[in-house]
């Protein structure tokens, strides 16, 4: 021990500094001192919480927040609370900077944006509670099973690029897009997290000219410039992410956050081993969005969604090593590469490798050695079914229609009927009709021409200028459909993308899950192909509710159903209900335009079955305010608790 005043070494149980004299009794003992026990973050935030939540374990921590599993008592379901460490509850900025997470993300509703529960304070304890999710994140994955195939890459680019586009849609740039901020459900859908450090584009954010926050594998050369920033900052981070998907390490590497962000201003990107024509053209994407100024990227999520829906490769399933992926984040596609990767961030990632250029398309291999052969094969099976279908049909000129074979002019005049049979002109702005068919038999078909050819005028001595020429056929091209999508022209069933088509008007019609049925007129040209791109908007959610994808964009209200302010939600008890509830019973409300309660659903029962049922009866003689859209009130769902009164 040591005397504080002139610093002197002490004998054990000296009662005074030999030196200056001073009196060590009337100082705190530094054994006292080191015995002191503090409490730690986890138990004060156990200790604050208790009433409303049973803390399990935590799940990680960071420089904004540490996250807890948690089991919500009231309503008995698992969810996952973000609080902010207790050392930096005095700071005004962070606390700040925290609860405008909790606002931006709260403002957000969308399946692949983690929804929030409540915001909340207890003490010096500031919380907010967020749906719990049972999948690892992004970085977790790339970790344990190393590059990801293409195909599952595309569904996580997807996924992500839905989201980001609903956010910016809303003013709100994510800023800190990086695989640990993307995590995965037990269905294998990605939820994007963790908007600390959004900032929405038309407000006043805590990011100010010359501060640039985020993490410097993933930030954009304008967001380490400090610049204002868009939405295409977040399309370059998330081009980092598929990058470090299909190689399992970030594009640029460094010895600090400087010599990072030099390179991401600097450097091209470095091109890895693509060994397939799926890792190919996914390049060709991640090139676009890793574009070093912003108009040389995507315009939007929605071009990047359009790009990875466009021309889709089918990929078949993979397997790492000897076994196939049974996780259900991993679809039925496996990696190709087992190479590690980081599990956060943080420990820097593995060196950037040396990347070879693309390969040159050889004709090396026994395959397509063989493939002339192949030609040569099909070529001649060819010749003779033409042979056969030439005789044929020279058999059935001569005898079915006892005539001679026909000269130029009568195959002319007979052409212009020919394509009344495979698409009627009278069905092709009229909408869907019944397939129509040539007839059947030998004396119907007979007459069905000898009609064409009765109305037809002998062209034997008429001057060659006086013929009509047989119309020739276009195609049509239709683009941006999805794989489930379905496609009917004309009224009738049509398999692919390319479809040849007589000249003029035809009606189209697709239907897909999930969206509106979208119908177009379009005019397909003589002799020339018509490229027609598909725009389906996503089906409406009002008709029915469903907690996740419910007013997902707005399309059902402007403003929601509520509860008149005069009414309570303390439900009463009488004698139908054996014990005093301790939870509340969560009831989901169709609420008609006249502010009169429909339809009553039990989303969450309370721990007393019979109050659920009084509950049920109560909300039966409620009044509510109805929702609104567009001045006018309209039919609208809406969840309701209710509690016990006791």
């Amino acid at each position: 021990m040591f005397c504080h005043r002139c610093g002197s070494e002490i004998p054990e149980g000296a009662a005074f500094c030999s030196s200056c004299g001073q009196d060590l009794n009337a100082t705190t003992p530094m054994t006292a001192i080191r015995d002191l026990v503090q409490p730690t973050d986890t138990e004060i935030v156990r200790e604050a919480l208790k009433e409303e939540y049973e803390i399990k374990s935590e799940l990680g921590r960071g420089g904004m927040g540490i996250v807890y599993r948690a089991m919500e008592t009231g309503l008995n379901r698992e969810v996952a609370i973000k609080v902010l460490p207790i050392s930096h509850t005095h700071d005004t900025n962070l606390v700040e900077r925290f609860e405008m997470e909790a606002r931006t993300a709260a403002r957000l509703e969308h399946p692949h944006i983690i929804p929030i529960y409540r915001v909340g304070r207890s003490g010096r304890v500031i919380y907010f509670a967020m749906r719990y999710l049972g999948g690892p994140s992004l970085s977790e994955l790339i970790a344990e099973h190393g590059a990801l195939p293409p195909d599952r890459i595309r569904r996580i680019l997807l996924q992500s690029a839905d989201a980001l586009g609903y956010a910016h849609r809303h003013g709100i740039v994510h800023r800190d897009v990086k695989p640990d901020n993307i995590m995965f459900k037990q269905n294998g859908d990605i939820v994007m997290c963790d908007f600390g450090i959004a900032k929405a584009a038309s407000g006043l954010g805590l990011t100010g000219t010359g501060m640039a926050i985020g993490t410097p594998y993933y930030m954009s050369p304008e967001q380490i410039r400090a610049n204002k920033l868009d939405g295409r900052s977040d399309l370059y981070s998330l081009g980092v992410v598929a990058y470090q998907c299909l190689t399992t390490h970030v594009p640029f590497d460094g010895e600090d956050s400087y010599g990072i962000g030099l390179k991401h201003i600097m450097d091209d990107v470095p091109v890895p081993e693509l060994k397939t024509d799926e890792h190919r053209a996914l390049f060709t994407v991640i090139e676009r969005l890793l574009a070093k100024h912003p108009g040389d990227r995507y315009p939007d999520a929605d071009a990047l969604i359009e790009a990875l829906e466009k021309d889709r490769p089918t990929i078949a399933a993979a397997a790492i090593g000897d076994r196939t992926v049974a996780s259900p984040v991993l679809s039925a596609s496996a990696p190709a590469a087992t190479g590690a990767s980081p599990r956060q961030i943080g420990n820097r990632p593995s060196a950037v490798t040396p990347t070879t250029p693309l390969p040159r398309i050889t004709i090396e291999n026994d395959t397509q050695r063989s493939r002339p052969r192949r030609r040569l094969a099909v070529a001649a099976s060819l010749l003779v079914v033409l042979t056969g279908a030439g005789g044929g049909g020279g058999y059935y000129w001569r005898q079915v229609l006892h005539r001679p074979w026909p000269t130029r002019n009568d195959v002319t005049a007979l052409a212009a009927a020919v394509p009344v049979f495979r698409y009627p002109a009278a069905m092709a702005v009229a909408g869907p009709a019944p397939l129509v068919t040539l007839p059947a038999t030998d004396s119907l078909a007979v007459d069905s021409v000898t009609a064409v050819d009765s109305t037809a005028v002998d062209t034997s001595s008429a001057p060659a200028d006086s013929v009509a020429a047989a119309p020739v056929d276009g195609v049509l091209r239709v683009g941006n459909m999805g794989r489930r999508a379905k496609l009917w022209i004309d009224g009738r069933t049509a398999r692919g993308l390319v479809h040849t088509l007589p000249p003029g008007a035809h009606r189209i019609r697709v239907e897909a899950p999930g969206y509106e049925p979208y119908t177009a007129v379009v005019t397909v040209p003589a002799g020339d192909s018509l490229r027609h791109r598909v725009r389906m908007r996503r089906e409406s959610q009002c008709a029915r509710y469903d907690a996740e994808t419910y007013n997902l964009r707005g399309e059902c209200f402007d403003t929601g159903a509520r509860l008149l302010p005069e009414l309570s939600t303390m439900v009463p008890l009488d004698g139908t209900v054996p014990r005093a509830p301790t939870r509340p019973a969560l009831l989901v409300v169709e609420v008609y335009p006249d502010g009169r309660p429909g339809q009553i659903m039990i989303k969450s029962p309370s721990d007393v079955p019979e109050f659920a049922v009084l509950a049920v009866n109560y909300a039966k003689t409620l009044q509510f305010e109805p929702a609104v859209r567009r001045g006018q009130p309209i039919k609208a769902w809406i969840q309701l608790p209710l509690y016990p009164q006791r």
